[in-house]
């Protein structure tokens, strides 16, 4: 429909009434306003520019390029241009929609935005840092020319100060060349940055490198990345996506470094004193990225290594303070792996004698998320029913009942634990009211029952998470119902529900893929039990290669990556959506 006919006509008649005045040009057509634009007058000229872009139509991103380099490159300009090349549905001189984006016709201005950059000029690195970023656009568009590569590079190897303003045009520079490929220039650039001295340029530079080169995919990345991993330890998130977005061909030298076959890697521990100073670092870092890649080939490493002692992963160099033990690595990879071998792996960890009690809660906690069966069943009922056990494994070993219990049968020791607890509270509730006249008596005796009503609370969970077994057994569209409710205040337990309801389907392996589209409509919950659950379950039961897998996390990513209290939950969304790119 002709945007003369509609609603849209009437609002650009009033923003154009005084301009028509003595105009009978078209005020829709991008040539009446670039007239303008070259031969009126400073305001003439400012209004022209406002209307072509609000025109959306790309013809005039060439006049406005051109009008760009003859008065002094202005910054407004430049970013109108950007403007008009990213628009998804630009649109035609009738007002209907055009293809889009057209980022072919601005790439030359965007490339010499580039070429002009000034490190002692604020305006300069700002323009410079833009056009890289819409480059980077362009080239996930599907323009990616050399000139362009070759310009980026120029900007990402001009030498500047550590703390020079112009590195914010470099890390620029950095991440659009991620969106290239597997290009060779590309990619040997980006080592270079990943590989330079820390003293010489920001940690933020290396960690940008890391992730373009994650977005390359390029193999030559795979030694360099897992060096940084270790050497660069404030970007080793990113190094650990990087390592995921390259693919399965880390896998074998991740189990070499972790079993301690990595020569370069074994020597860069043995010159940095690593047997002191970060015993255990090769293997946790190792052991956290098996997991990430679901690497079924390396559980035998895996669970042989749960049978030798436990190594510190580091010790904090202010503090001394030690960091997580080897072992809570390796139990969970083990339990994103999943499997039968896993699972027994786990189990056997679990129950035994020699295991540190500080580490068995976090053993029955992933041991229930791998768990087919019933085997651990009777061994939980214990932990959580005696009270001499300690508490973090009696509250572990809850949660894990809650997520293995299938009959009604199995439902009794938790109704047992509620009760007890209530029936203890009752008893601190009559001793607060016996104790009037002693404050300290009542306030203790209080205090006494609110902590029992809460162990009560917490069993009652366990119980919603156990029913959800009873009640579905195998049938996924009852699982998959539980995840539409959510609140965990009183009396609408959906978290916990959700919770086991997300595992069983876990659990199920291919033969729950029917469950697939009910996932995906989640993956973007940002309640972290969901999520974790909904991510853990994709990587179960959807086929490999998945396509929709990929697109969808990637939405998600994108709609969500600008939130910094979803950082955690984003940094494992991608982990998993590498996962997904990354299948054969």
């Amino acid at each position: 429909m002709s945007r003369r006919s509609n609603a849209v006509a009437a609002v650009f008649a009033g923003l154009f009434a005084m301009v028509l005045a003595g105009c009978p040009s078209d005020p829709y057509d991008p040539n009446t306003w670039v007239e303008k634009l070259e031969s009126g007058n400073g305001d003439e000229a400012k209004e022209a520019f406002q209307r072509l872009v609000q025109l959306k139509n790309p013809a005039a991103i060439d006049p406005l390029g051109k009008f760009w380099e003859k008065h002094n490159y202005p910054s407004t300009v430049l970013r109108g241009i950007i403007t008009l090349a990213g628009h998804e549905k630009p649109l035609a001189v009738d007002g209907s929609e055009l293809p889009g984006p057209n980022w072919e016709p601005a790439v030359p201005f965007l490339r010499q935005a580039v070429d002009n950059l000034d490190i002692g000029n604020q305006s300069s690195i700002e323009d410079t840092a833009t056009a890289a970023q819409a480059l980077g656009e362009a080239a996930e568009a599907g323009i990616k020319d050399g000139e362009t590569i070759t310009a980026l590079v120029n900007v990402v190897k001009k030498k500047m100060p550590k703390l020079s303003p112009g590195q914010r045009a470099r890390i620029a520079a950095v991440q659009a060349l991620g969106k290239f490929g597997d290009n060779p220039q590309v990619v040997s650039t980006l080592i270079q940055v990943l590989e330079a001295d820390a003293k010489q340029q920001p940690l933020k530079v290396a960690a940008a490198a890391a992730n373009s080169l994650g977005e390359t995919g390029s193999a030559k990345a795979l030694q360099p990345m897992l060096i940084a991993l270790y050497e660069k330890p404030a970007i080793y998130q990113q190094a650990r996506r990087a390592l995921t977005g390259i693919g399965k061909p880390v896998v074998p030298e991740l189990i070499k470094v972790f079993t301690g076959k990595h020569a370069a890697l074994e020597k860069f521990a043995k010159e940095n004193n690593f047997a002191e100073v970060a015993p255990g670092n090769l293997e946790f870092k190792a052991a956290t990225l098996l997991g990430d890649f679901r690497a079924p080939s390396s559980v035998p490493v895996l669970a042989e290594a749960l049978s030798k002692p436990s190594k510190t992963s580091f010790f904090n160099p202010q503090t001394g303070e030690p960091g997580p033990p080897t072992h809570s690595a390796i139990l969970d990879a083990l339990s994103k792996i999943g499997g039968p071998k896993a699972e027994s792996a786990l189990y056997n960890y679990m129950v035994s004698d020699s295991t540190d009690d500080a580490v068995r809660p976090l053993a029955i906690d992933k041991y229930s998320m791998v768990a087919t069966g019933t085997k651990g069943l009777e061994w939980l009922g214990k932990q959580f029913s005696d009270d001499g056990q300690e508490e973090q494994i009696r509250l572990a070993a809850g949660i894990a009942y809650g997520r293995l219990a299938r009959t009604k049968k199995d439902l009794k020791p938790l109704d047992s634990m509620i009760k007890k607890f209530e029936d203890a509270a009752d008893k601190e509730d009559k001793k607060a009211k016996k104790a009037k006249k002693d404050s300290a008596k009542q306030i203790q005796a209080q205090a006494q029952a609110d902590a029992y009503r809460r162990y009560a609370a917490t069993f009652q969970e366990n119980k919603w998470r156990a029913e959800v077994g009873v009640k579905c057994k195998s049938n996924i569209g009852c699982y998959t119902e539980y995840l539409e409710a959510t609140d965990i205040a009183v009396g609408q337990p959906g978290l916990p529900r959700a919770e086991r309801a997300l595992l069983s389907i876990a659990k199920m392996g291919s033969k729950g893929a029917e469950a697939l589209d009910a996932l995906l409509k989640h993956a973007e919950r940002t309640d972290r039990v969901v999520r974790e659950g909904v991510l853990l379950a994709m990587t179960r039961i959807a086929p490999q290669p998945c396509p929709k897998c990929v697109a969808r996390l990637e939405e998600v990513i994108t709609k969500q990556s600008a939130q910094t209290t979803l950082d955690a939950l984003t940094a494992e969304s991608r982990i998993v959506r590498n996962f997904f790119e990354s299948a054969p």
